[in-house]
């Protein structure tokens, strides 16, 4: 077991982050290579496969990408150098808390088999499948898209067939969400409240669907870096100074809020809906806030949105080509006939609203704290007043979604909301978490600078 472990570093972090690597933008953190990493990665492997492109071929190629990426990274060693810092006190703080608790979960998953029931029936099935490299047309629920079974399988070719170091996946990108939030402590020079808030939040988050197998907290990690760029991109933009000291930051961040959102319909169908409505809530703060045509001239808002649209349409077109209809989700439960008839299925109102009581009851901690954190943050910091409005507005569109899914569902809407509704509410959940990190940063560097003054 300790060979195979030693053996799953590589797949799990070597080769995504030296993946990463290739993207050279100072601004971007380790952690958040190691998602570009990862995305660029699941992409080739998705796209590989589905285009019926051989194992060996695949893995050709692979060798020959991760060759020139050790050459590319060997001739500019001196430049890599350069940005290379050794981490602060701070960060090596919070990396070391971080390990233990992955490390914790690592032998949770090593311990216990996969046996959460779509996990086993769709998700593993699906790696098992991609692992022999069967065809794209015999997957099972070949609708469903692969992003996290794709990795599961890669991982298992390092280890041998065993699920569980596929699954170590899962909780590292969980970890590696949370030092991605570390980094606004560090932008906002606030590192020592990182270092309590960061792990804090980390345990408090923490969730079985990190080492399940489900996709559904991986959907929402993927959604929550696309909505921690969307927000860095708006706290930058309400900067009164941006023309004169942001015109790179900003273009940076506005770039990678549309990659992660347009990854998101790699891992779940309903990835392409919470794309949508991170855009629209986006767009709709940045049209009531936009300021000058001066600002607008120096974002490439036409070609990012261009890259969003290709890359939220690849999988649907990855199933055309193979003969699939994308418009069919779960054996026709799902239809666009049936979203727009679901006006005809008011009478599920009063059982829809009874699971909605429920969520809000059960979850009125996360939202009472992010919601008062929220308030005060937006009162006292107003360059954070865009970005808060932002995800809140995400938030609302997305249980308007979650209810319109029960409300257009073919099948038996009560069994669904048995077995669906707690995983489709899980994948807002990063909102919790990016407000209470970004408000608690942002009053803690209003606090900073006032005490500084005195």
């Amino acid at each position: 077991m300790e060979s195979k472990l030693i053996l799953a570093i590589f797949p799990i972090l070597i080769i995504p982050i030296a993946i990463g690597s290739l993207v050279t933008w100072k601004s971007v953190s380790w952690s958040a290579r190691w998602f570009l990493g990862v995305s660029f990665l699941g992409i080739f492997l998705i796209c590989g496969h589905a285009l019926g492109v051989s194992e060996r071929v695949i893995l050709i190629l692979l060798v020959i990408a991760i060759a020139l990426i050790c050459i590319l990274i060997s001739l500019h060693r001196h430049d890599i150098s350069k940005n290379i810092k050794w981490p602060a006190r701070q960060t090596l703080i919070i990396v070391v808390i971080l390990l233990i608790q992955l490390l914790s979960a690592y032998t949770t998953i090593l311990a216990n088999p996969v046996f959460e029931w779509d996990a086993v029936a769709i998700w593993f099935q699906k790696a098992k499948a991609l692992y022999y490299w069967e065809s794209f047309i015999s997957l099972p629920f070949v609708n469903y898209p692969n992003f996290g079974a794709a990795h599961w399988a890669f991982i298992m070719k390092f280890t041998g067939f065993s699920e569980a170091t596929g699954r170590l996946f899962f909780p590292t990108a969980y970890f590696a969400f949370m030092m991605v939030l570390s980094t606004l402590f560090k932008d906002n020079d606030t590192p020592w409240t990182g270092v309590f808030v960061i792990p804090f939040v980390s345990i408090l988050f923490f969730h079985n669907a990190y080492i399940s197998g489900y996709q559904d907290g991986l959907l929402s990690l993927m959604a929550g870096m696309s909505a921690f760029y969307y927000c860095r991109f708006f706290i930058v933009l309400e900067l009164d100074n941006l023309a004169a000291s942001y015109p790179r930051d900003i273009r940076y961040d506005l770039f990678l809020a549309f990659f992660f959102s347009g990854i998101l319909g790699f891992i779940k169908n309903e990835g392409t809906v919470m794309a949508v409505l991170l855009f629209i809530s986006a767009a709709g703060w940045f049209a009531i806030r936009m300021r000058s045509k001066t600002v607008i001239g120096r974002i490439p808002l036409f070609w990012g949105f261009i890259m969003f649209v290709a890359l939220i349409s690849l999988w649907s077109l990855l199933l055309l080509y193979n003969g699939v209809d994308p418009s069919h989700v779960q054996g026709g439960v799902f239809t666009i006939k049936g979203i727009f008839n679901s006006y005809e299925n008011l009478d599920r109102y009063r059982d829809i609203h009874q699971y909605f009581s429920l969520y809000l009851t059960s979850h009125r901690m996360f939202i009472i704290v992010s919601s008062l954190l929220s308030i005060a943050s937006a009162l006292y910091v107003k360059t954070t007043r865009t970005a808060l409005c932002f995800v809140w507005t995400f938030y609302i569109l997305h249980f308007a979604f979650v209810a319109l899914v029960f409300f257009s569902t073919g099948t038996n809407y009560m069994w669904h909301l048995g077995t669906a509704f707690d995983r489709l509410m899980f994948q807002h959940r990063f909102v919790y978490i990016l407000m209470i990190v970004t408000a608690i940063s942002s009053i803690a560097a209003l606090m900073q600078r006032r005490l500084s003054v005195r």
